[in-house]
């Protein structure tokens, strides 16, 4: 990583750029191409995992690629019996066709995944809705929640208060008021949360070092008698 922005002043350098000018070329803030030279991000990331099972897994974050990030999402996963692919207002999911392996059904979940205020934009005028996502206005926000959400766990409280990531902040609220008031563990607790970020701190470590194999810890499983709480059987007037 530190190599790359060596090489990336080095040449900035040579061309008498400012940090600004290149900036601007590549369509970006300043503030995100200062952290590119001292290394403490990059453009893009690869990892390529060596699994536990002998098969080889890669996962790449390319965020800028695109002519402007994050505006320009082509997100990509793909799995044994299915995929799912999304791109900037459109969601597919696909699956193999279980009468017949050679043919794939193919859906776009756009709808269900999309918050309504997003899919009412598109469906009234098109280029204005997706011209609000590359400019992060307006219904670009994806504030409210998706219809593929069960809000009726939620309390009605929530309904109009600031939210994000498609409707997901209010969920992840929730379950951390859950767990608070009863002592029972939430889905996204310490032992989830490693599992999801350690993989990416080893890979960047190895990047550092060349790309040399390293091993990725395992910190284990919640403890087998804490339970997990269950978000649909609260009662948020008693607290439990």
């Amino acid at each position: 990583m530190k190599e790359l922005g060596l090489k990336l002043k080095y040449y900035r350098d040579n061309c008498e750029l400012s940090q600004q000018q290149v900036a601007n070329i590549l369509n970006i803030d300043r503030s995100t191409y200062t952290y590119y030279e001292p290394g403490k991000t990059t453009p893009s990331a690869s990892m390529l995992l060596k699994l536990s099972n002998g098969g080889v897994a890669r996962i790449s974050e390319n965020r800028n690629v695109g002519w402007k990030s994050p505006e320009t999402y082509i997100s990509q996963y793909y799995g044994t019996d299915g995929g799912y692919e999304f791109a900037v207002a459109h969601h597919y999911h696909a699956q193999w066709d279980p009468e017949n392996r050679n043919r794939v059904i193919m859906k776009d979940v756009s709808e269900q995944l999309h918050p309504a205020g997003l899919t009412k934009g598109l469906k009234e005028n098109y280029d204005d809705a997706i011209q609000q996502i590359a400019d992060t206005v307006g219904i670009a926000g994806f504030r409210e929640t998706s219809p593929i959400q069960d809000t009726s766990r939620l309390p009605k409280a929530y309904e109009g208060m600031p939210n994000g990531h498609n409707g997901t902040h209010h969920f992840l609220i929730d379950d951390f008021c859950k767990a608070f008031a009863t002592g029972k563990l939430s889905p996204t607790n310490i032992w989830a949360a490693a599992r999801y970020n350690i993989p990416g701190l080893v890979a960047q470590e190895s990047a550092m070092q060349g790309g040399v194999l390293m091993e990725v810890p395992d910190l284990g499983d919640a403890p087998a008698d804490w339970e997990l709480i269950d978000p649909y059987d609260f009662d948020y007037n008693q607290g439990k």
